[in-house]
Order: C-alpha cells, then sequence, then structure tokens
C-alpha cells in the first residue's frame, strides 16, 4: 500500500491565496465598474433642445457627422427664440473614485499576502539591504512553505528507500538526506563578503561559507576548497624538491671538483 503525501501550505491547511480573495473580488468588481462606464460612454444619448429634428435631419447627422442647427423659431414675434442646446446625456463621472479605490485595494492585497510589490516606483531605487528587507515578508513565508515541504520530501523518501527495487540502500537512510531550498533573492555581496570574513576565525568553515549567497552549497565548497589546498601543497612540494635536487647537484659537482684541484 503506497501511502498519500500531503504538503501542507500552513498549519491551517488554507490556500496561500484564501486571505486575499475577498480583495480580489473586489478588484474585479471596480474594474467591472469602470469597464461598464467606457460602454456606457459609447453608448451616450445626444439630446438636441431647441430645435426639431425631421427624419432627414437625423439621417444627415449619422452619415456626414456635422451638427448645423438653428434655434426654432416661433410665430409670436415678441416670444425670445430658444436657445439651442445639444449635448450628450452622461452620468455622473466616478473615474476618480474608482482609481482611488482600486489603488487602495491593491496596496492592501500586497500587505494581506506579504508580497513584495515589483510594481513599486520606489523599488527600483532600493539598495541592496533595502531590497532584501522589501523581500523579508516572502522569504518568511518560503521559509515556513520550505519546512513543511521538507517534512514531505522526507516522508516521500521514507517509502522509497523502503522499495525493495532498490539495491545496496538501508531502509533508514532517508534520515540522513539533507534538503536545502535555494532562493532567488537580491543580496549584498560586499556586507556578505566583510560578514564572512570576521567569521573565518570564529567558526567553522561550513558556517560561514552560509553566510555567502552565492555559495550553493557549503559542504561541496569546503570540499572543493580542500581538495585546491592539497593540490597546491602537492605543487608546492614538487617545486621544493625539483629545487633542493638542482641545489644539490650543484653542491656535489662543486665539491668534486675541489677534489680534483686537491
Amino acid at each position: 500500500m503506497i501511502p498519500i503525501i500531503e504538503a501542507v501550505e500552513n498549519d491551517e491547511r488554507l490556500s496561500v491565496i484564501k486571505n486575499v480573495l475577498p480583495l480580489i473580488d473586489e478588484i474585479d468588481k471596480a474594474m467591472s465598474e469602470k469597464a461598464n462606464d467606457v460602454d456606457y460612454f459609447a453608448d451616450a444619448y445626444m439630446k438636441v433642445l431647441g430645435a426639431i429634428l425631421s427624419e432627414d435631419d437625423l439621417e444627415n447627422l449619422r452619415n456626414y457627422r456635422i451638427i448645423d442647427l438653428k434655434s426654432r423659431e416661433s410665430d409670436d414675434p415678441s416670444e425670445t427664440p430658444e436657445s439651442l442646446d445639444i449635448d450628450f446625456l452622461s452620468k455622473p463621472n466616478a473615474d476618480e473614485t474608482q482609481a482611488n479605490l482600486i489603488d487602495r485595494i491593491v496596496d492592501n492585497l500586497y500587505q494581506v499576502s506579504m508580497i513584495t510589490n515589483l510594481n513599486d516606483k520606489d523599488f527600483g531605487n532600493s539598495t541592496g539591504v533595502a531590497l532584501e528587507m522589501k523581500y523579508k515578508p516572502m522569504l518568511n513565508l518560503a521559509t515556513l512553505k520550505s519546512r513543511g515541504f521538507t517534512e514531505s520530501l522526507k516522508d516521500m523518501y521514507q517509502v522509497v528507500f523502503a522499495s525493495d527495487l532498490i539495491e545496496n540502500i538501508i531502509r533508514e537512510a532517508w534520515k540522513d538526506v539533507d534538503i536545502n531550498f535555494q532562493y532567488d533573492l537580491p543580496h549584498d555581496t560586499l556586507s556578505e563578503t566583510q560578514t564572512a570574513q570576521i567569521l573565518a576565525n570564529l567558526v567553522s568553515s561550513e558556517i560561514w561559507l552560509k553566510t555567502l549567497s552565492i555559495v550553493n552549497d557549503p559542504r561541496q565548497e569546503q570540499e572543493r576548497m580542500d581538495r585546491e589546498k592539497n593540490e597546491q601543497i602537492k605543487a608546492n612540494m614538487q617545486v621544493l624538491k625539483q629545487t633542493n635536487a638542482f641545489t644539490d647537484g650543484d653542491a656535489n659537482a662543486n665539491s668534486r671538483t675541489s677534489q680534483e684541484k686537491d
């Protein structure tokens, strides 16, 4: 029997977008209202006050898209002619209010979800340390996610290593599996280098190597450093041997020459 392995998102087992679904619905509603306003403007009715339009006049307006009208004449000479008014019927415009509402909902959306807004106008001008602080909430979420996912992966490896189809692997080998997650974050390499130099004489090599973001696997990097160090020592010893052999050869030659003279 193969067990079902669950990779939980959090302790509450809630979706990552559960808390922001109402805000997303509000954004969709506001954008829908703005789209309706655009359609309403395109389908607006024209009003003509102070003139009587015949069918031919209306047809000419549609065909030529030119308005050339005059006020309606009155039979009474003493009556003041009615002023001509041509305009579109439109409801009050709330575009600015809707735009402010959308901006506030979007800002609240990023705050509640703890996600960095990459479209922030000040985002591109931030320093490495400031960018790292902006990514801090996302890093906390990723760290929490990695802990739960690590447990799920180890449960999966426990099932795999328990299979009889895999040879030369003990069943308890899953306990020794080291799972590391790499996060694509901006780093201040200068500060990291200075911190690593300070820690070099205080902690083990594997610990201070972890402070460098350019090192993906500290243990593998330590092995590579030890290997390069041993190769350098061998090369130096080889040079010393060649130098000593050359010096000894000159000394022996000089000794033989002096003996022949004697």
